[in-house]
């Protein structure tokens, strides 16, 4: 993402958290949760392990990834995602860290790039744009609602 979008990003996550009436943190956790599910979901499916290698790490990207052996399917990987989301229940106590949602598996770009009949090419990037659209328009009711500029 250029770094124009992430300040802008940014810049809408603050006030989306001032238009809930909510803390950065619980703004941050919330966007992270549904881009990190969405990723998942979008992600195609045979075993479940690409889509169940979503990471969830603050300031850098970690190492995370589901074993070869990785099975289960869909369910399985929103499990494996659901535990990566456990990682943001500290968020309030330092929410200018930055989080970052990876997957270090070599083959999720090809799929990314429309190697599966399953999903399309850019799933990632669509999801980004949901989750930014999603906050703009969450951003817009509240304001609306009360009375924020």
């Amino acid at each position: 993402m250029a770094d124009a979008q992430v300040l802008k990003f940014t810049a809408d996550l603050e006030k989306f958290s001032k238009a809930i009436g909510a803390t950065l943190g619980q703004a941050i956790r919330r966007v992270t949760i549904e881009m990190s599910d969405g990723f998942a979901e979008n992600t195609p499916v045979d075993t479940g392990r690409a889509a169940g290698s979503w990471g969830i790490d603050f300031d850098q990207p970690g190492t995370f990834e589901q074993p070869e052996s990785f099975a289960g399917g869909r369910a399985a990987a929103q499990a494996a995602v659901k535990e990566q989301q456990a990682k943001l229940a500290d968020v309030d106590r330092n929410p200018y860290r930055q989080v970052w949602i990876y997957n270090n598996l070599p083959y999720i770009q090809p799929l990314n790039e429309g190697h599966s009949q399953q999903a399309p090419a850019g799933f990632v990037e669509l999801q980004v744009a949901q989750a930014e659209a999603n906050i703009d328009g969450i951003l817009a009711q509240a304001t609306d609602d009360n009375g924020i500029a």
